[in-house]
């Protein structure tokens, strides 16, 4: 598998100052891609690449091939020397932030949208994880670095997510990007399967951010109606139609009921988890939001895996138990929660592939017009 010149271009463009290095006396980095466009760019100094591989956890079989051979040094058959300069001026602001001595960076780019940002790898002297740098240069991606300060400076007065989600070191802004800092959670892979772990993670942070009200008169519906306003004949009909009957279905369903609304991770998937002493460790909060209906993230780890494997969705066992802690008259109305988290996040795509028609992949959002599909017509 090898990087084929755009995507390597594209990828390097998201670092301003480092892309046009050619000089003989730059660090020398490997480069891989996988099939949707992401972007890994590790130090060639193989010292360093075992502790950079914390940037992929792979689900799949072929992807956990890429990642044995990127760590060996093979496969790579595009090698970019970066310019030691940049590195040394961002590294070493990032390692002040961490109070770490130099630090040696790997990167990552992810599926190209409109969202796309770099994610850089943090490695302290002695090659361990010294922490995480996200670093945006387009404004729908500075956006989201945004949010996901704003988010985990909430969560970190939470007793009961201490430990569990990352800590906010420092941001600045540098040559044009906005650059996020935060801590390094543990190392082993969460589990893939839902279970208790992410059971006890999602009830703790139901309690910390648990807000009543009707779904109507939430922010998120509120943002949902703007984003559908804004979209509007850009749209396609198959879609407005679809949004149409569900908002409508959910108005007269949960629009009536006081239901427990909290903030969900809207990314809750096993490769953004890993475990460790605390329990389960979470990351990635870029997409968080608050004033969600219950399940939204059981939804989404679920619809994860069956959207990669195409095939219908089948509502987690967790689902109930969940419910049963924090709104057991909730069980009434699954398949409303269900498309509740399934007009937000499709909407999600829809805009981003709306705005960015020739980034990325339709996998997921072809299968979320399925699902909606299946559900509206049980009417």
């Amino acid at each position: 598998m090898t990087v084929g010149e755009d995507a390597l271009g594209n990828a390097l463009r998201l670092l301003p100052g480092l892309e046009s290095a050619q000089q003989l006396n730059g660090a020398e980095y490997l480069t891989y891609a996988n099939s949707t466009g992401s972007v890994w760019i590790l130090p060639a100094d193989s010292r360093y690449r075992r502790t950079a591989l914390a940037l992929y956890a792979p689900q799949k079989l072929r992807g956990r091939a890429l990642r044995l051979a990127m760590s060996r040094g093979i496969l790579s058959r595009a090698r970019v020397r970066l310019d030691s300069e940049g590195l040394s001026d961002l590294g070493g602001r990032i390692a002040s932030a961490l109070g770490e001595p130099p630090v040696t960076m790997a990167f990552y780019a992810g599926t190209p949208s409109a969202y796309r940002k770099v994610t850089a790898c943090v490695i302290g002297d002695s090659g361990k994880l010294a922490g995480f740098a996200k670093i945006a240069s387009l404004g729908p991606s500075k956006l989201l670095v945004h949010n996901e300060r704003d988010v985990l400076t909430e969560l970190s007065v939470s007793d009961g997510l201490r430990g569990r989600v990352p800590q906010v070191i420092s941001e600045f802004e540098w040559r044009g990007s906005h650059v996020l800092v935060l801590t390094a959670g543990p190392s082993k892979r969460g589990p893939g399967r839902l279970g208790t772990p992410h059971l006890d993670f999602l009830s703790r942070l139901h309690c910390a951010s648990v807000n009543p009200g009707r779904l109507t008169d939430s922010a998120s519906w509120s943002s949902a109606s703007e984003t559908i306003e804004h979209l509007g004949s850009r749209m396609p009909d198959v879609w407005a139609d679809r949004y149409a009957l569900a908002r409508e279905r959910l108005a007269a369903g949960l629009g009536s009921r006081t239901i427990p609304l909290s903030r969900a991770h809207r990314d809750f998937t096993p490769w953004n988890t890993t475990i460790g002493s605390h329990g389960l460790f979470v990351f990635d909060w870029e997409m968080s939001r608050g004033g969600l209906p219950p399940l939204y993230d059981v939804f989404h780890f679920a619809a994860a895996s069956a959207a990669l494997l195409d095939r219908p969705l089948r509502i987690p066992s967790v689902a109930e138990e969940l419910l049963s802690r924090h709104w057991p008259q909730g069980s009434s109305v699954l398949e409303e929660l269900w498309l509740a988290y399934l007009t937000d996040i499709s909407l999600h795509y829809t805009k981003a592939r709306l705005e960015s028609p020739t980034e990325g992949g339709d996998t997921m959002w072809n299968w979320q017009g399925r699902e909606l599909d299946r559900v509206l017509a049980r009417a």
